[in-house]
C-alpha cells in the first residue's frame, strides 16, 4: 500500500508541477486529477492539505461510515473514530504532520450510525512537488478486522481455558504475580485450589462431553461464588482456582469463600437427565501470611489440597507450616522408595485366612512392607499412595507378585496366597505378563494365586478393564474383589465380572455383633455370596463374637487378628506345618 501511495504522490505532484497553476488551483487541480483514480479504488483513498486537515475522501469511505466527503472534510473524519481511539489517532497525525514524516496508525472505526465497529489500518505518505513543496498527505484506509480479530481470539487463547473461557493457568500466574507485587500495608490475596473429587469416573463412565459439560457447569458455578474483582482460572483438567483480594489476615473472608465454593460444586449436576454429586477438595493459602512468591504460594496450596484430599475429600484446608514439613518428608519417601527393591528394603508379610467350616488355614494374603535403612518402618497407608504417584509400584508390584508365588510354591497344594493390585499397577500394559512370569517362575498352578481388587480398580467401567479381568481369569487365577460394600455400585460389578470371591470390609465387621446395621449388611452380603456361588471373606475379624456372627450370616472365610497376625514367609510355613502335624 505504501508502494501505491509514493506513487500516485509522484503523479499528483508531476500534474501539478506540470500546469504550474496557483496552490489553490494546485489543490482544485490535484482533487479533480485524484478523484478519477481514488474512487476506482476498492479502499478508502484520503488527502489533506499543508495544515492536516482533509480535502478529499472517496465514495468507499461514504460506504464504510455512512459519512459524506464534504462532512469528512476538515477534522470532521474524527467523528466516525471510536471515542476511546481518538485522542491516539489525533495525537499521532499531528506528530507525523509537524515532522512531514509517514502517518500509521490502527483504530476502531465506526461503521454507519456508530451502531457497528470495525478494525481499520491507516497509512499516510506526506506529498511534494517535484520543487519540493510540501502539499499535504495522501493516505489509504484498509479494513483489517478479520486480521484484527483473529489476533485478538489468539491472544484470548493464550490467556483463557478454551472450554470454559475461564483464565487460564498462565493469566492466573501473571495476575498473581502483579496483584502480590502490589499488596499494601494491610492488605491480602487469598488463593484456593479446587479439585473436583472423582471426575475421571463421570468423564469415563459417561463419556467427555458429558465430562465437558459438567466442567462448564462447575465453571459458571465458581464464577457465581467469586466476587467481581477476583479471578477464577481453569488450571487444566478438573482442576480450578479462585483468587481473591482480602482484607487483614483474609481467614475469615477465604473461608467464607471456600464454604460457598464447596456448598455450590456439591450440588447435583444433571448430566444426560440424570442427576450426579461430585463433591470438591480445597487447598487455600494466604497472602503475605504464606508466602509472597507466586511459585510458593501455588506449592503451598498444592500441598494444602493434598490434605484436603487425604482427610477424605469434599473439605478445604488451609495451609501451615507443619504441612510443609510432612510435604518434605514425602518428597524424602518417595526418593527412597525409588530404591527401596534395590537395597532390599522391601519385605512380605502373610496374613492367613481361615475358612470357616472346619477351621482350615486356606490362604495367606500377602502384605507388603518397608523397613528403610536405620529408620522406622513406614505404613504401608503411607509408601504405597506414593509409589502410586510415582509410578514405583510397577516394578514393586511384579515384585510383589514373584515373591508372593515364591512362597506359596513351598505350601501344601490346598493353601492360596492373594496378591492386592493397586489402581496403577491393574492399568499396567504389563500386567498379564507379569502374573504369567511369577507363576512359571515359582511353577505355581494359577488357582493357587488370587488377586484382589478394589472398586478404585473399577470406577472406570469400561470393557477394557472387563477384559483384563476375564483374561486374567482365564491364566486359571482366582478374581477377589476387596473391601466389598464401600462404594456406590458394588452390586454392579458383580453382575459384569467375573468374580471368584468378595471380601466383607472389615468397617462392617467391627460393629458385630452389636451394631443393628452391620449385622444386616453382612448377613445381605453373606446371603448374596452363597446365591451367586461366590465364597465371602470377612475381614478385620478381633474377637470371638466377631467370628461366631460373621459365621451365622454366611461368610465361608475370616481374616484377622484374631485368625492370625501377618508373618514371616518362613513362619507361615512353620504354621501350616504344625497345623497339618495336629490334624
Amino acid at each position: 500500500m505504501e508502494r501505491v501511495l509514493g506513487q500516485l504522490s509522484r503523479a499528483l505532484a508531476e500534474h501539478i508541477e506540470a500546469t504550474g497553476a496557483t496552490q489553490e488551483q494546485m489543490l482544485l487541480e490535484s482533487i479533480e486529477y485524484f478523484r478519477g483514480i481514488a474512487d476506482a479504488s476498492p479502499g478508502v483513498i484520503w488527502l489533506t492539505d499543508p495544515t492536516g486537515e482533509c480535502i478529499f475522501v472517496n465514495h468507499r469511505w461514504t460506504e464504510i461510515t455512512g459519512q459524506d466527503g464534504e462532512a469528512a472534510q476538515g477534522m470532521g473524519w474524527l467523528d466516525r473514530v471510536h471515542p476511546e481511539d481518538r485522542p491516539a489517532v489525533e495525537r499521532g497525525f499531528a506528530e507525523a504532520n509537524a515532522v512531514k514524516g509517514h502517518f500509521r496508525a490502527e483504530y476502531r472505526l465506526l461503521r454507519r450510525e456508530g451502531e457497528e465497529v470495525c478494525w481499520v489500518l491507516d497509512t499516510a505518505s506526506p506529498r511534494f512537488s517535484a520543487a519540493g513543496k510540501y502539499l499535504g498527505y495522501i493516505g489509504a484506509v484498509t479494513d483489517v478486522t478479520e486480521r484484527r480479530l483473529a489476533e485478538e481470539r489468539a491472544l484470548f487463547l493464550a490467556y483463557h481455558d478454551p472450554l470454559t473461557s475461564l483464565a487460564n493457568r498462565r493469566l492466573l500466574r501473571d495476575r498473581l504475580a502483579h496483584d502480590l507485587a502490589g499488596l499494601r500495608p494491610g492488605e491480602g490475596l487469598a488463593l484456593l485450589c479446587l479439585d473436583l473429587d472423582h471426575f475421571k469416573a463421570i468423564n469415563d463412565t459417561l463419556g467427555h462431553p458429558a465430562g465437558d459439560a459438567l466442567l462448564c457447569e462447575a465453571a459458571e458455578r465458581l464464577r457465581d461464588c467469586a466476587g467481581p474483582r477476583d479471578l477464577v482460572a481453569r488450571l487444566g483438567g478438573d482442576e480450578f482456582a479462585i483468587l481473591a483480594a482480602t482484607d487483614g489476615d483474609g481467614l475469615p473472608e477465604a473461608s467464607l469463600l471456600a464454604e460457598r465454593a464447596l456448598e455450590a460444586l456439591r450440588r447435583p449436576y444433571y448430566l444426560n437427565g440424570q442427576p450426579y454429586v461430585v463433591s470438591t477438595s480445597i487447598g487455600a493459602v494466604l497472602a503475605p501470611r504464606d508466602g509472597l512468591l507466586p511459585d510458593e504460594l501455588v506449592r503451598h496450596a498444592d500441598i494444602a489440597l493434598y490434605r484436603a484430599k487425604r482427610d477424605g475429600r469434599d473439605a478445604a484446608r488451609f495451609f501451615d507450616c507443619a504441612m510443609a514439613e510432612e510435604a518434605e518428608r514425602r518428597h524424602g519417601l518417595r526418593r527412597s522408595l525409588a530404591s527401596a527393591l534395590e537395597q532390599a528394603e522391601l519385605s512380605l508379610r502373610f496374613q492367613p485366612l481361615r475358612r470357616l467350616s472346619d477351621d482350615r488355614v486356606t490362604g495367606f494374603e500377602a502384605l507388603l512392607r518397608w523397613f528403610p535403612e536405620g529408620q522406622d518402618a513406614v505404613p504401608p497407608t503411607e509408601f504405597i499412595p506414593l509409589a502410586e504417584e510415582s509410578g514405583a509400584i510397577i516394578p514393586i508390584g511384579e515384585w510383589v507378585l514373584r515373591e508372593a508365588c515364591k512362597a506359596a510354591a513351598l505350601w501344601p497344594d490346598d493353601v492360596r496366597v492373594a496378591v492386592n493390585l493397586s489402581p496403577v499397577q491393574f492399568r499396567s500394559p504389563r500386567l498379564l505378563a507379569a502374573v504369567r512370569e511369577a507363576l512359571a517362575d515359582a511353577s505355581l498352578a494359577p488357582n493357587r494365586l488370587e488377586l484382589e481388587v478394589t472398586e478404585s480398580v473399577l470406577l472406570q467401567e469400561d470393557q477394557a478393564n472387563l477384559d483384563i479381568l476375564c483374561r486374567l481369569r482365564d491364566l486359571g487365577v482366582r478374581i477377589v474383589l476387596d473391601d466389598f460394600g464401600t462404594g456406590y455400585s458394588s452390586l454392579a460389578y458383580l453382575l459384569r465380572a467375573p468374580f471368584d470371591k468378595i471380601k466383607v470390609d472389615r468397617s462392617f465387621v467391627a460393629g458385630l455383633p452389636d451394631r443393628r446395621e452391620s449385622r444386616a449388611i453382612v448377613r445381605a452380603i453373606g446371603g448374596l455370596g452363597l446365591s451367586l456361588g461366590i465364597a465371602v471373606t470377612a475381614e478385620g475379624v478381633e474377637t470371638e463374637a466377631q467370628l461366631r456372627a460373621v459365621a451365622e450370616k454366611g461368610c465361608s472365610e475370616a481374616q484377622g487378628s484374631l485368625i492370625g497376625f501377618p508373618m514371616t514367609a518362613r513362619e507361615a510355613g512353620a504354621l501350616l506345618t504344625g497345623l497339618r502335624r495336629v490334624a
